[in-house]
């Protein structure tokens, strides 16, 4: 079963994501999946800040992307990411990646807070 987490930005829900932590889940992401539907989204995490870019190889579907620290803050947005892109990083590590439908994202910006728990 797959473990799945509200995100919310303030108090509004922003998706329900499913959480991606182990080295297999991570590699395999979006690859092969239906596309995403509103307010819904993967969410890769990492015990500390050491997830960085990714590819869109054999994702047929365009997504936003958003890199959050330790402290789920944004630290860095990509919008409308094409199927097939070889490269996307942020500027540096994230502890998260949150994947989410195209242009759902238009309202967040840098430095803007999530909130969510992860429940093992």
């Amino acid at each position: 079963m797959s473990l799945l987490v509200n995100i919310y930005s303030g108090k509004k829900q922003l998706v329900k994501a499913k959480v991606c932590q182990n080295i297999l889940l991570l590699a395999k992401g979006l690859r092969f999946s239906a596309p995403l539907k509103k307010n819904e989204g993967l969410l890769l995490a990492s015990k500390k800040e050491d997830l960085a870019a990714i590819d869109m190889f054999f994702v047929f579907f365009s997504i936003d992307v958003l890199w959050l620290d330790k402290n789920k803050k944004i630290m860095h947005i990509v919008r409308n990411v094409k199927p097939f892109t070889p490269y996307v990083a942020p500027p540096k590590k994230a502890q998260y990646i949150l994947e989410c439908q195209a242009n759902s994202t238009g309202k967040l910006k840098i430095k803007d807070k999530l909130s969510f728990v992860i429940h093992q």
